[in-house]
């Protein structure tokens, strides 16, 4: 029997490198409901107090053998009480195991290499040794789930990754794949030198991809991967649906929003909606559908997901999400107002997001300069900001700079959206101004011309967007700031 009202923690760590704990749970707790908010016991992977902690799982009722790996040295276990029932209690086991040993060093780069995941967990590590990884290499790891493991997901937790660092990431890379190939649906691309990081699929599969270009190397990364059942896969961030909508913190630290919150179909008629917030304003918030299904049709009218630039749906549109496309969103500014709608025929399973905070100048190309020649800007799925000067300097007289942007992908358009504009105001913005065209130079049609601290929203019409920036010879400004992506025309 234990007390009412009552909490308490106990830290397991190891001091040798070379291992991880493992704690195998039997519990006897009252089972108050699906979502164990009454008496339970929470699992976390990491140190007491320190930003870096996973929740592993949440236990409460009568369970054996519930076990749970560390991907590092520290791990602790907390049990929470009400004033309800007290009978049982729980009852463990811990020791230090060996990480198991790694024989995936090797890259090849004409076969694929498949690994079978259940509910143990594994490691890859590449390269599996002390030396730094080649240049030039390309390497495709496949996880799956065992075949009787048909409901679970993939989790993937990354203890590190050391590599290359540019804001692009375009020459050294780990990749993340929700499906089989890189053909399936992108879930995130990786580089630099970073510490925890969390990826789940949302089937049976996830297909991990590392690539390296001719120059400058690291030591790779390292992660851990483990099959699991579906309500353990994204730990419940407390966003209930409401008609009353307070501003979320959105931390750094990858968090999870699923609707509905359980694996049923979401019912006919609803309104929810959602807002969340980056600490200020050098920071917006990046939004990833990692799952979608919702009544489909061609403009998305009757069910979808709508996601604002702002605090409410009065805010620009960023776009809808409805039958199962899933898509990646940056906010303009600090605020995401997202919000989910349903008719009164049809329905699915929801949808599933992850969210975090990203700093703006993660997102900021290298070609936020004023250029001599024109300057092509590749518009990709995730977005980027092009600033104009870069820092607090104001731009100088008598410029001219222009840039080109521009979709790689038929049926895509180029979305920009103004955050920030300040030049020289005038009537007809004659003297400081930025112009856009819908096209590839400044013989196509103009989209509209901005200055003062006037912002706007602009599309293409087709797959090319040309920017120009001009500043007379007296008085300057601060200059501008846009958000740029590429945009799905719906047929």
């Amino acid at each position: 029997m234990y007390l009412n009202n009552a909490y308490s923690c106990w830290l397991f760590e190891t001091f040798n490198s070379n291992t991880v704990i493992k704690i195998t749970l039997n519990t006897d707790v009252e089972p108050s409901s699906p979502a164990c908010s009454g008496n339970y016991i929470e699992v976390f992977d990491g140190e007491y107090g320190s930003s870096q902690v996973n929740k592993l799982g949440r236990l409460c009722g009568r369970q054996e053998g519930k076990e749970y790996f560390s991907t590092g040295q520290s791990m602790f276990l907390t049990f929470h009480r009400d004033n309800n029932q007290t009978t049982g209690g729980f009852t463990l086991t811990y020791q230090a195991v060996s990480v198991p040993s790694v024989n995936w060093t090797e890259c090849n780069s004409l076969h694929t290499q498949v690994r079978t995941v259940d509910h143990s967990p594994r490691y890859l590590m590449y390269p599996g040794n002390q030396t730094n990884y080649t240049n030039n290499a390309d390497c495709g790891w496949l996880l799956q789930t065992s075949s009787y493991l048909q409901d679970s997901l993939i989790h993937v937790t990354f203890s590190f990754i050391d590599t290359e660092n540019t804001n692009g990431c375009d020459y050294d890379y780990v990749e993340i794949f929700d499906g089989s190939t890189s053909l399936s649906n992108k879930l995130t691309r990786l580089c630099g030198h970073m510490g925890r990081r969390e990826v789940y699929s949302s089937g049976q599969s996830l297909f991990i991809r590392f690539h390296s270009d001719d120059s400058n190397t690291g030591r790779g990364f390292s992660m851990m991967y483990q099959a699991i059942s579906p309500p353990d896969a994204h730990p419940d961030t407390g966003l209930a649906c409401s008609d009353q909508v307070l501003p979320q913190a959105v931390p750094s630290r990858t968090q999870y929003l699923k609707y509905p919150s359980d694996f049923n179909l979401y019912i006919n008629n609803v309104d929810c909606s959602w807002l969340l917030q980056a600490r200020d304003d050098t920071y917006v918030v990046h939004v990833t559908f990692l799952s979608v299904d919702i009544e489909d049709n061609r403009d998305c009218s009757y069910d979808y997901v709508e996601l604002f630039a702002g605090v409410d749906e009065s805010a620009v549109s960023m776009g809808r999400v409805c039958g199962s496309t899933t898509r990646d969103f940056y906010s303009p500014g600090i605020n995401v107002f997202i919000k989910f709608h349903s008719d009164s025929s049809n329905n699915g399973r929801g949808f599933r997001l992850a969210y975090q905070e990203v700093p703006v100048s993660s997102l900021i190309p290298a070609g936020s300069t004023c250029p001599d020649q024109v300057l092509p800007q590749a518009v990709i799925s995730t977005a980027q900001y092009l600033t104009y000067p870069v820092g607090s300097l104001t731009y100088l007289n008598n410029v001219g700079c222009s840039w080109r942007l521009h979709t790689r992908d038929i049926g895509y358009i180029v979305h920009v959206v103004f955050t920030m504009m300040n030049t020289e105001q005038s009537t007809s913005c004659s003297y400081d101004y930025v112009q856009l065209y819908d096209g590839s130079n400044t013989f196509a049609n103009s989209l509209g011309k901005l200055c003062g601290s006037t912002t706007g929203e602009f599309y293409s019409s087709g797959r090319y967007m040309y920017i120009t920036f001009h500043s007379d010879s007296s008085n300057t400004g601060r200059g501008f700031q846009l958000f740029t992506e590429k945009f799905l025309l719906r047929a």
